[in-house]
């Protein structure tokens, strides 16, 4: 299927901690998942859980906005909180799916909700550190969720969402 989001063009270059657009939130939905096997083009809501510089270790979610935000959190005995609902099941652990050349690559600053692009390497630095020189002084990561969008089987974009 078709992705749920229409991601904005790829900027052929940018610096380390450039600010960007923040990502936009699905609407309605991210992109349903099967349980195994290879990981269908979509954009789906994921969670970053570390792993090698090229190959994310990921758990995908799917989350649900607007309206379906609340019919989805009711059938679960849940409420809709902040505008978005993500069940805890169905979930799904990947550590095989490469990060594309070109990769669009973005994190958000905690306090600010301002995005910055940074390179594949420089996400690994900052799970396990301080980040690099040009981060804004008080940026530090935050384990908000990414937007991940797949095409043939490789990762396009991975943004992070700022998440209330």
């Amino acid at each position: 299927t078709a992705p749920i989001t229409t991601p904005p063009p790829t900027v052929a270059s940018h610096y380390l901690y450039e600010p960007v657009d923040a990502p936009p939130w699905p609407r309605g939905h991210s992109d349903a998942f099967a349980p195994s096997g290879v990981l269908a083009d979509g954009t789906y809501f994921v969670v970053y859980n570390g792993g090698e510089t090229l190959m994310p270790d990921i758990t995908v979610y799917q989350v649900f906005t607007d309206t379906e935000c609340e019919t989805q959190a009711a059938a679960h005995g849940e409420e809709c909180l902040n505008g978005y609902y993500v069940p805890s099941d169905p979930y799904r652990d990947i550590n095989d799916l490469p990060f594309a050349s070109g990769l669009f690559l973005s994190v958000a600053h905690g306090s600010t909700m301002q995005s910055y692009w940074i390179t594949p390497e420089e996400l690994v630095t900052i799970r396990a550190s301080s980040p690099s020189g040009g981060a804004p002084s008080d940026y530090s990561f935050v384990p908000f969720p990414f937007m991940m969008t797949v095409v043939d089987g490789e990762i396009t974009r991975f943004e992070q969402l700022w998440q209330p």
